[in-house]
């Protein structure tokens, strides 16, 4: 019920967050009644009150950051500086990396140094964020918004133009996170400024099917102001949270104020205006996050077709292009799935049910590779050298699995699966089980010496 979900949680930290309902209440920026009706797979942004409501001041109790970019129109705006630019010159853009018009003024707010520090916290839990995002990716995929234009821009045209894909989009994160987002001149400035240009060019593709839309103002623009202002609490906070609640990393208030700062600094070279950009601070980005997931039960309530096809596009992409079986990357999917998601309408089978070792031994791996700082780093080396391949060795990569993991993968798909469960089974026999007998023993010895009375 909408009673139920406009309850929203934040804490003023990115990560581990409690339940706090009172820090704004969703009824007073949405329209509640229609929200229960709201059909997003239309398009639509979430209904807001009639225009006739006294409107809600930002430093008011009850104010909604979301609800106050809808009646501002953000949905509306696109790239402001893109949006009348001519094809030559986004092409030429897109092939330089350079865009004139972007670099002439820096914001007042930036700090250079606090953005570097950001990439540092980044790269330290590199293969952890870079897990993360993966569950994010996936997961924002039942946005009808984001669904619809992603498929319209050839993201499902195949499994491997979905593999594709998303091995660029980690490619442009490690670039960003590793090379300088400073210097117009630098390849992660260069890196940024091409996914700008890929983002007006998607923008212009999707645009007759948002304008065709029934209702046009409830629908807006893709890739508005409104849909990066979410792209930009993925990346800054939501993914901040997966960390705490699947990865059991905690970062300090320094740390999160360092990536909320690069995430800022990011946004504005993506477009994104400063009234937007909600990684202005920390608590903003929280606020926005805890807005969003009450949003997720009415989303799910209507899914749109193209999140079913992106979904199980990447799991097979995945899995046809790399040399682990399909099996695996749906254990993995479904062990990093977030608490609020229900993910039935993916048609992944849980795989729970066809191998539970598996879940359970990834999990374990998630949380033994990040308590130890040795296996945190060994792991972040060697995804930093898988990514720094994909990166600079793609054309090698493409006629590799094109050529020889495809062909083959009947019998690398088995080996490698039956490796799996051997390797899960080991584990789950003689770790998880022997840890698992030991803590259930010393949780009964401390209920004995409870019940127990001592002697004097």
């Amino acid at each position: 019920s909408a009673s139920a979900s406009t309850s929203a949680s934040a804490s003023p930290t990115l990560s581990g967050s409690s339940p706090s309902p009172d820090l704004f209440d969703f009824s007073r920026g949405y329209n509640v009644p229609a929200l229960d009706k709201w059909q997003q797979s239309s398009l639509a942004v979430p209904p807001l009150l009639p225009a006739t409501s006294p409107p809600l001041a930002s430093h008011e109790r009850g104010h909604s950051i979301l609800a106050s970019l809808l009646a501002d129109r953000a949905h509306h705006r696109g790239d402001p500086l893109l949006a009348s630019c001519p094809s030559r010159t986004l092409a030429t853009a897109h092939r330089t990396g350079r865009l004139a018009l972007a670099e002439s003024n820096e914001p007042t707010w930036l700090d250079p140094a606090q953005v570097e520090r950001g990439q540092q916290v980044y790269v330290k839990y590199f293969w952890s964020f870079h897990m993360s995002l993966l569950s994010v990716l996936l997961h924002g995929f039942v946005s009808a918004r984001f669904s619809k234009v992603l498929v319209l821009s050839g993201y499902a045209k195949s499994y491997l133009a979905t593999y594709r894909r998303f091995r660029d989009t980690s490619s442009a994160i490690f670039v960003w996170m590793t090379k300088s987002v400073l210097d117009p001149a630098a390849e992660g400035r260069q890196s940024i400024t091409r996914v700008r240009v890929a983002h007006e060019w998607a923008r212009r593709r999707s645009a007759s099917v948002f304008h065709q839309a029934p209702d046009r103002d409830a629908v807006g623009e893709p890739l508005s102001q409104y849909d990066m202002a979410l792209v930009l609490v993925a990346f800054a906070s939501i993914s901040v949270d997966s960390l705490d609640r699947e990865f059991s990393i905690q970062l300090s208030d320094e740390d999160m104020e360092d990536l909320v700062a690069l995430w800022r600094w990011i946004g504005y070279l993506l477009g994104i205006e400063d009234d937007c950009n909600v990684a202005s601070s920390v608590a903003r980005c929280v606020q926005v996050r805890s807005e969003f997931y009450a949003l997720v039960p009415h989303m799910y309530r209507d899914v749109h077709e193209t999140s079913s096809m992106l979904s199980v596009s990447l799991s097979e992409g995945l899995a046809r292009y790399t040399i682990l079986p399909k099996s695996f990357f749906e254990t993995l999917l479904w062990s990093v799935r977030r608490s609020w998601i229900d993910a039935s309408w993916s048609k992944i089978d849980n795989p729970s049910h066809m191998c539970p070792v598996a879940c359970d031994a990834l999990l374990a791996n998630f949380a033994a590779v990040n308590r130890s700082p040795t296996s945190r780093r060994i792991a972040n080396t060697l995804w930093l050298t898988y990514i720094h391949i994909c990166h600079y060795q793609s054309a090698i990569l493409n006629v590799v699995e094109e050529r020889v993991v495809a062909p083959t993968k009947w019998l690398v798909g088995d080996v490698g699966y039956r490796a799996n469960l051997l390797l899960f089974e080991g584990i789950h026999r003689f770790i998880m089980c022997p840890l698992h007998q030991t803590t259930q023993h010393q949780q009964h010895q401390q209920q004995h010496q409870q019940a127990t009375p001592t002697r004097s």
